[in-house]
């Protein structure tokens, strides 16, 4: 596969990519202008998600689920992540823009994030809350919405390494 790319284009095989960076050349892209926008963007991007995704298997512990229900309810999320996914890459293929479908995960988040915020989630039904928050991590995007910490509370810990 590598050779068929190499092959295809001798250019891609050039070792040009070692240049470090200097102080010099981080200065040059700072002050370029029109790259800000693009700063903002990559602090920014998936940062609304970022602590419900953390938190889920917490929070769905913290509703009243227990371990085995919660392990089952992550389930959803994660799918209908990778449906949105691949339908946001299909309309990205076919409008030949990506800046603008970019941009739809965050206007999906938008109400699922102003709802968590206005509604106290511990206080509604625990089906609703886990309703709005499936929703909320369904949204289409490259990073998958996988929970770094797990509610198998039941599984061994792999062993420290030294």
């Amino acid at each position: 596969m590598i050779n068929r790319v190499i092959r295809d284009d001798p250019s891609k095989g050039d070792m040009h990519n070692r240049q470090p960076i200097t102080p010099k050349l981080l200065w040059k892209s700072l002050s370029d202008y029109d790259l800000w926008p693009l700063y903002l963007i990559g602090l920014v991007f998936q940062l609304p998600a970022s602590p419900p995704n953390q938190y889920l298997t917490l929070t769905l512990k913290g509703l009243g689920f227990d371990t085995f229900k919660t392990n089952l309810l992550i389930i959803p999320s994660v799918f209908l992540h990778m449906v949105t996914m691949m339908g946001l890459t299909y309309v990205a293929e076919i409008w030949k823009e990506l800046s603008f479908t970019a941009l739809f995960a965050q206007a999906w988040m938008f109400p699922f994030i102003v709802y968590i915020y206005v509604v106290d989630i511990t206080k509604i039904d625990k089906w609703v809350a886990w309703g709005i928050l499936t929703a909320l991590l369904s949204y289409p995007s490259r990073k998958p919405p996988f929970p770094t910490r797990l509610a198998l509370s039941f599984l061994p810990m792999p062993p420290k390494q030294c």
